[in-house]
């Protein structure tokens, strides 16, 4: 245990050794790997190829991965995405490490499902800091997994759902804020001492970006309390470009989902007074509904018009269809987590009708076919500050 560890906190990983596996063809480089490593406190294990590499990962998951580029055999990448491409070892952290230097072969790296990439020679300082805060990252992601379980288990077996919800709540929002915050510092800190030209650059985006989505994630939850109690949820209103929004959105989810999401012809400027804010996360909420359900090879897409009361935005994807007696149910909150559905607390739908409501609208299943597809709407007044009352001017 390294100094400063605290044994109380399940997240740290100073306190608690996490397995490192590192992969090399070549053992001066596995060596002075560990070498640099060993002031990190972490258990290490080495393999001298990719097919070792996988029997090690299938035999004990480690906690990070740090995988050579150029090796004879399976390569660095055909590695990185045999790991990435299996539900049980996806979320285990890859650092790629290769002598290439070019921006092509850092792509390709993250292509692969890499969550870092490092150019030798590897600089001791850095490489600590890349492991400890891909390390900590995942004991987050393990940490929140496993009260996420522990909760759904609770709520079968006592049947306490409002407690329990209520508890996670500020469980969660305790636990993370923090941590988050400190690491959203560190992003922003890196992107502003590196050149807009340094690879490190956009690690640091994608850092960021991630980050934020645990922060979208968290205020998600403690909204939940606000519509519990009956609340319209309190909108920063403002004048906002709907179509501004839906073209955020779009960029966002490619940036992790690849190119199937579009904007339908038509959605240019689409003006109204709304929030920016709340309106990114219901159209976010109803992007990755959409990944998550529809079909791999067929477009999603998000469209913005006006209507005749005023704006509808919506989003479409082709899979399977929505039972007509479940299509109601799928606004309230908890619906997956009650139904034993999905993998969800189901709470991105609740929010989205929230959101819709709160602005003076309301969301809604369009349509949900085989041959059509299923469309998930919202509508929108032009003028959503009559339903804010707390509301200032804009």
């Amino acid at each position: 245990m390294r100094p400063g560890a605290d044994p109380a906190d399940p997240t740290d990983p100073a306190a608690h050794p996490a397995r490192v596996l590192i992969v090399d063809d070549e053992i001066h480089n596995r060596q002075l790997l560990e070498v640099m490593l060993a002031p990190e406190g972490c258990d290490l294990v080495t393999a001298a190829s990719g097919e070792e590499a996988l029997a090690l990962v299938a035999l004990q998951p480690p906690d990070l991965i740090l995988l050579d580029v150029m090796m004879p055999g399976m390569d660095g990448y055909q590695v990185a995405k045999r790991i990435k491409g299996d539900l049980a070892t996806r979320q285990i952290p890859i650092i790629l490490i290769s002598a290439l230097h070019d921006r092509d072969a850092m792509m390709q790296g993250l292509a692969a499902g890499a969550e870092d990439f490092l150019t030798k020679p590897v600089h001791r300082g850095e490489l600590g800091m890349r492991v400890r805060n891909l390390l900590r990252l995942k004991a987050y992601g393990d940490y929140f997994d496993k009260s996420s379980t522990k909760l759904r288990e609770q709520v079968e077996e006592l049947g306490i759902e409002r407690d329990l919800r209520e508890r996670f709540v500020s469980i969660l929002a305790h636990d993370l804020r923090g941590p988050l915050s400190a690491a959203k510092m560190s992003a922003e800190l890196m992107m502003r001492r590196t050149e807009p030209d340094d690879r490190r650059r956009d690690l640091a985006v994608r850092i960021e970006r991630n980050l934020e989505r645990m922060d979208r994630m968290i205020r998600d939850l403690l909204d939940v309390s606000r519509v519990r109690g009956g609340q319209r949820l309190p909108l920063r209103l403002e004048d906002c470009d709907l179509g501004a929004v839906a073209r955020e959105v779009i960029e966002e989810l490619s940036a992790t989902h690849g190119n199937r999401l579009e904007l339908a012809p038509g959605g240019g400027v689409v003006r109204g007074i709304w929030s920016h804010e709340d309106l990114h996360r219901a159209l976010w909420n109803l992007g990755t509904n959409a990944v998550k359900y529809g079909q791999s090879d067929r477009p999603i897409t998000i469209r913005v018009e006006r209507t005749a009361s005023g704006v509808r935005a919506s989003v479409h994807n082709f899979g399977n269809p929505i039972p007509p007696d479940k299509r109601a149910r799928l606004f309230d909150l908890y619906s997956r987590l009650r139904e034993g559905t999905g993998t969800g607390w189901g709470l991105g739908l609740a929010l989205v009708r929230a959101c819709a409501e709160a602005h003076g609208g309301q969301a809604a299943i369009s349509e949900s076919s085989e041959e059509a597809g299923t469309t998930f709407t919202i509508d929108l007044p032009s003028d959503s500050r009559p339903f804010q009352q707390d509301t200032r001017p804009v």
